[in-house]
């Protein structure tokens, strides 16, 4: 087993045991903001585990069925994810504002403080583990996973302190106006989530700083006359870019295309990513 993998299913097997241990705690401390906190773990361990078999079947090759490879999984899984969690968000939502309005303010403190230093001391041992992962590997999969869990290791320092601020000012109602916001955090995330992989699903183009700077990298070279029917977009760890370059018609075919490998390299170079670039020679613009 790799180094990534491994560390994407131990941060995964860790981050289900917190998870686990939160929402029993949740229930037994009648907490809604931990049970909120527990869901939030959960999905941590989901995404590590489908992380996992994104890792997996991303990197496999194109074949005769799929042309451009599987890297789209990541960004359908990320949808599907997202559609789950803004539910689950909506749901959390629904059951603080029920609380705060019953005036159920029922309240075990001290198992809702003990569960989440248990959570947070995990939590930083899964993103230790994903930082020398990535540290070691370089892998993309594993520097989200691992931005995922330091998200939640401050969430989760967060959901301490106010469950401290609780117990100095016995002010449990606090526990459902938290629900509330923690509720809502899920649910911007997970739309967040939602409109960032749509973009990808929908081959909306690469990032448009990157893209300009790419064109003017080309545009230096003198025998390169213009450049039209640029193109991008990005699909998981893959940057697919193709443009029509003008070169003049004194050039030979073979000088044309030592001309475009050595840009290519100097794309590469520049941008450290996995890039699939197609080029197209021309002797005129024809985009008009």
């Amino acid at each position: 087993m790799k180094l990534e993998t491994k560390a994407i299913f131990l941060a995964s097997i860790i981050a289900l045991i917190s998870a686990i241990v939160k929402i029993v705690a949740g229930f037994l401390s009648s907490s809604i903001l931990l049970i909120n906190s527990a869901v939030d773990s959960f999905f941590d361990s989901f995404v590590s585990f489908l992380n996992l078999f994104v890792l997996k079947k991303s990197s496999q090759s194109p074949d005769s069925t799929f042309n451009f490879g599987y890297s789209k999984l990541e960004s359908l899984a990320a949808f599907t994810q997202g559609l789950i969690i803004s539910c689950i968000g909506i749901f959390l939502f629904y059951k603080s504002i029920m609380k705060l309005v019953q005036n159920n303010h029922n309240l075990d403190i001290e198992i809702s403080i003990f569960a989440m230093l248990f959570s947070l001391f995990f939590t930083a041992i899964i993103v230790f583990l994903l930082y020398y992962a990535f540290k070691k590997t370089d892998n993309l999969v594993v520097k989200t996973d691992m931005q995922h869990y330091k998200g939640d290791l401050v969430s989760n320092l967060a959901v301490l302190l106010a469950f401290v601020f609780i117990s100095f000012t016995n002010l449990y109602i606090f526990d459902s106006l938290f629900g509330i916001l923690a509720s809502c955090y899920i649910i911007y995330s997970a739309f967040l989530l939602i409109k960032q992989s749509s973009y990808m699903l929908l081959d909306g183009s690469i990032d448009e700083k990157i893209l300009c700077e790419v064109v003017q990298l080309i545009l230096q070279r003198e025998e390169v006359l213009s450049l039209h029917d640029v193109k991008s977009r990005q699909s998981g760890n893959r940057y697919f870019l193709s443009y029509h370059m003008v070169f003049n018609k004194t050039l030979s075919l073979n000088e044309a295309h030592d001309i475009s490998d050595e840009i290519e390299n100097l794309i590469k170079e520049k941008f450290k990513f996995n890039w699939d670039i197609d080029v197209h020679f021309d002797y005129f613009d024809d985009s008009n």
